[in-house]
């Protein structure tokens, strides 16, 4: 079995949190892994005889600590992928974990190591806010103010965009991290006029409530 496929056996039992040898676990593992159960039931044996797993009285599953080790290691790799694909580049979250399960196994750790502080920086301001994930989707968790928060002519800096879907729309027009924005007008329906890379556009006070910014003096 190749080491790739190993790796997600111990992604999935960690993410589905699967301690025993029993018909439900092994039909998660089998649909996850798109393996039939007779498959699932082989790799997990060739596992324990890798050393990377126990299983007690043909029930139990356990993780030695190497295969914890590895499986904790895959499953960083992966959630710091899937956030950078669906809040820097706005792909879907369904998609972006697909595409972190591919990318992970070939990820250095150096890699995820600047991906994740390449997050937080524009991401996750300390002194703002936090930001929490979730396996399949990000949520978000902070005290940031939002852009319909502010008044004609405040000069303003993204910090980041709440919403994988608005994210891709929002890139298409210029609002990314970083990116500094002037409030030209607001509308009497709550909506902004912004100034972005000298660019008017009119943006609906929905949208606004989920780009989140701090204002430059």
């Amino acid at each position: 079995m190749h080491i790739s496929k190993h790796e997600d056996y111990l992604e999935a039992l960690l993410t589905h949190n699967i301690s025993s040898l029993d018909e439900k676990s092994i039909g998660i593992l089998a649909e996850t892994l798109e393996r039939s159960e007779e498959q699932v039931v082989s790799d997990l044996r060739h596992m324990e005889e890798e050393g990377e797993l126990v299983i007690e009285d043909n029930t139990t599953i356990r993780l030695t600590d190497e295969g914890r080790r590895r499986g904790e290691c895959v499953q960083r790799k992966h959630r710091v992928l899937e956030s950078f694909l669906t809040e820097m580049l706005g792909i879907d979250p369904e998609k972006a974990s697909r595409e972190a399960c591919a990318l992970e196994h070939n990820a250095s750790n150096e890699t995820i190591r600047r991906l994740q502080h390449h997050l937080k920086r524009h991401t996750m301001p300390p002194s703002h806010g936090h930001f929490m994930h979730r396996r399949g989707g990000c949520r978000f968790d902070i005290d940031l103010p939002t852009l319909k928060e502010f008044h004609e002519g405040d000069h303003l800096r993204v910090l980041m965009v709440g919403g994988p879907k608005r994210a891709s729309r929002l890139n298409d027009i210029g609002i990314i991290p970083g990116e500094e924005i002037i409030i030209r007008r607001r509308l009497s329906n709550g909506a902004l006029v912004v100034e972005i890379k000298d660019s008017d556009i009119a943006i609906s006070p929905e949208i606004a409530s989920t780009v989140f910014v701090e204002k430059l003096s």
